[in-house]
């Protein structure tokens, strides 16, 4: 499996446990319109018959969002979780590399990923999306997507070593041998299915 197609699941996943809201966006999903009656805008409600709304102490106006901006509406009345500014995803962020199309399927996935740290990239100009991956870069972005920093000495020991500490690895999924090796698909679904359980994010039913 190529690494653009490889990157947008773990792009999907690590969306997952970070915030439901993160994880619609992944997955293309569009907020749902206002309803009817739903004060849009920071604009006064209008009243029937053409009447007009009473006036606001001390010249006071409604509140606004800045620029324009609307609340993220959630299921059943219930208010999203605040999500520090070094948590947000990174959707717009510069793409230094030449071979990601502006219009590629994946460009979004690698963009939000380079925004938050959780990849590299093969050269300061390269992402190679057409190559393959590794155990070990696998295990590494999972790593990084937690939270985790690379090693001093060898880059991916320290994911190694968070993989097999978390049961995201271990006698079935042993890449200490050959870590560098290129991850088979089957592998790879496994190690994501791990990760999901050490994060208690599994979907119900």
């Amino acid at each position: 499996m190529n690494v653009k197609k490889v990157l947008a699941i773990i792009a999907t996943a690590g969306l997952v446990v970070s915030s439901s809201a993160y994880a619609a966006e992944a997955d293309g999903i569009p907020p749902e319109p206002p309803a009817a009656n739903e004060n849009v805008g920071g604009q006064p409600p209008e009243m029937p018959n053409g009447q007009q709304p009473p006036e606001m102490p001390n010249g006071q106006q409604p509140s606004e969002m800045p620029n324009g901006q609307q609340p993220p509406e959630m299921p059943n009345g219930q208010q999203p979780p605040e999500i520090p500014n070094s948590q947000q995803p990174q959707m717009n962020v510069k793409l230094p590399f030449t071979d990601v199309a502006d219009d590629a399927w994946y460009h979004d996935a690698v963009a939000m990923m380079y925004g938050m740290e959780i990849i590299k990239g093969t050269s300061d100009t390269e992402f190679s999306p057409e190559g393959t991956l590794s155990a070990a870069q696998i295990l590494t972005m999972l790593y990084r997507t937690d939270g985790g920093t690379d090693s001093d000495d060898i880059w991916y020991a320290s994911a190694m070593n968070w993989a097999m500490a978390n049961g995201i690895i271990g006698e079935n999924l042993d890449f200490a041998s050959a870590p560098e090796e290129d991850i088979t698909r089957e592998d790879m679904m496994l190690v994501i299915y791990n990760y999901l359980v050490y994060k208690n994010e599994l979907p119900e039913g």
